[in-house]
């Protein structure tokens, strides 16, 4: 894989380490490099400010500085495999940010922890997550917990096996030869879109 991007914001200590954790994982089965970002939040337009501009926000900056120290003794701390890991500090909006560095990187992959700040009891996902699901242009791996190597042995890609979904699954093949993981296909069926077994599985073989 040429790089696998792993996100969070300021602040969010447990998800730092789980998404952190698990990037080291999957990096350890072969030659991968992570990009570590942190973002500090603010609702400015952050790149289209001039110079002028931006002395206005001091307190940006300070908190850009803050973030490079803090992110710079994670990884020290944390960093436990042979892999080269580089520090990413950005300002802006964090899921616009995230997207963007991936796409800047053509990261293979975002790891990203399935919770931020702000999160309430009972959603599934965060809001943040939520986004970035819906904008990136690779595989994102939402993380609830640290994995371990048996986390990274099977796949599922759900799907309604149509030509919508193969670029998705084309995107996904590099990840796949990169965990040397089993994947198990699972169509989805639906009462607006139902078909019965036979075309199912004729569609889940075209997809390979």
């Amino acid at each position: 894989m040429k790089q696998n991007n792993q996100g969070h914001e300021k602040n969010s200590c447990s998800n730092r380490f789980n998404a952190f954790h698990s990037a080291l994982k999957i990096a350890a089965k072969g030659n991968t490099t992570i990009s570590c970002g942190n973002v500090v939040r603010t609702q400015l337009d952050w790149k289209r400010l001039s110079d002028s501009e931006r002395k206005k926000h001091s307190d940006i900056f300070d908190q850009e500085e803050e973030a490079r120290e803090k992110l710079k003794a994670f990884i020290q701390e944390h960093k436990t495999f042979n892999t080269p890991v580089e520090a990413v500090v950005e300002i802006g909006v964090p899921h616009e940010v995230i997207v963007d560095t991936a796409d800047k990187q053509s990261a293979d992959l975002i790891i990203i922890g399935a919770y931020g700040r702000g999160h309430q009891e009972g959603k599934f996902i965060g809001s943040k997550l939520q986004k970035v699901l819906r904008n990136a242009q690779c595989p994102v791996l939402a993380v609830k917990k640290p994995m371990n190597g048996n986390d990274l042995r099977k796949m599922v890609f759900a799907s309604l096996f149509n030509e919508e979904s193969k670029p998705a699954f084309t995107r996904m093949k590099p990840l796949i030869k990169q965990l040397r993981c089993a994947v198990h296909f699972l169509f989805v069926n639906t009462p607006n879109k139902f078909v019965n077994t036979v075309e199912a599985e004729h569609k889940c073989r075209n997809m390979q």
